[in-house]
């Protein structure tokens, strides 16, 4: 003889189970008050479902990336669907609603549009406010440690060690708790390889703190192009406005000056290395007012 799927002591758990939840009648177009019955619910007896911004949401595992390319669990706020928000009504209310013709109200799920409704009321839900998601203990500003897993209604803070013990801390710390603290924190530092960073840094990368820079042999590249933007809009002789056969041969002599001009700025800058393209520049600025 097959053995039943459900025992009887799962079958008599469920029925106490749905004996206890309160039950939310639906008549007509209440909607309003079966929301409002429905979150009182689920506030009182689902305390994992928060609001964050513009979403309710969840806190559930997820998978990070750390350094050496390496993964480690951690925890982030999921968002709820419409189906997760009537698995959640659903799972913390007793939903009845009367047939037409019937005497006796049918047990239904939460209805669908109803907690698509819920999801659209931004600004009106009474769900706890989740500010953020710790999995290690967190000192707040006044000074009070965050360290039972679970919600801080003070602050908004939700904190799971994710089954990593921690040494419980005083409330009122001494000197020698805090250097034994930061000895602890040096040592964690300690074990940061620098061969990587200083690699980089040869090859032009970023630079560790406090690393020197190498001498530079000239004025940088940025400067140069920073000051020769400058000058050559404070040296641009105005443009040539003339008719006549006279525009071309005018334009080129203002092209020619402007050349040289940046050339003579650069060379103040470089050094002697653009001295002879000036002095070749110059010549034929010559030249041309000789026509």
């Amino acid at each position: 003889m097959a053995e039943p799927i459900f025992g009887f002591d799962e079958v008599m758990r469920g029925l106490l189970a749905a004996a206890r939840k309160p039950v939310v009648e639906i008549r007509g177009d209440d909607i309003v008050e079966v929301i409002d019955r429905a979150e009182a619910n689920l506030i009182a007896h689902d305390p994992g479902v928060f609001q964050f911004g513009d979403f309710v949401v969840w806190v559930g595992p997820t998978e990070i990336q750390t350094s050496d390319y390496r993964k480690a669990e951690s925890l982030r706020a999921i968002s709820l669907t419409v189906l997760n928000m009537v698995e959640s009504f659903t799972a913390t209310s007793q939903f009845r609603k009367f047939r037409r013709g019937g005497n006796e109200p049918a047990v239904i799920d939460f209805p669908e549009r109803y907690a698509k409704a819920y999801i659209e009321c931004v600004g009106r839900w009474r769900l706890p406010v989740l500010t953020s998601i710790a999995t290690a203990p967190v000192l707040c500003p006044n000074g009070r440690i965050i360290d039972k897993p679970g919600y801080d209604p003070e602050t908004g803070v939700y904190y799971d060690p994710l089954g990593c013990a921690f040494e419980p801390v005083p409330e009122r710390p001494t000197r020698d708790d805090a250097l034994t603290a930061l000895d602890l924190l040096k040592g964690l530092y300690k074990t940061i390889k620098s061969d990587r960073h200083d690699a980089r840094s040869a090859q032009g990368g970023p630079r560790a703190i406090g690393a020197p820079h190498p001498p530079l042999s000239g004025p940088p590249a940025s400067a140069v192009a920073s000051s020769l933007k400058l000058r050559r809009r404070s040296c641009r002789p105005p443009r040539c406005r003339t008719a006549g056969p006279q525009t071309s041969r005018c334009a080129r002599l203002l092209e020619t000056i402007d050349r040289s001009v940046i050339a003579r700025s650069a060379a103040e800058l470089c050094g002697d290395r653009l001295a002879g393209q000036s002095r070749g520049l110059d010549g034929r600025r010559r030249q041309l007012f000789q026509l």
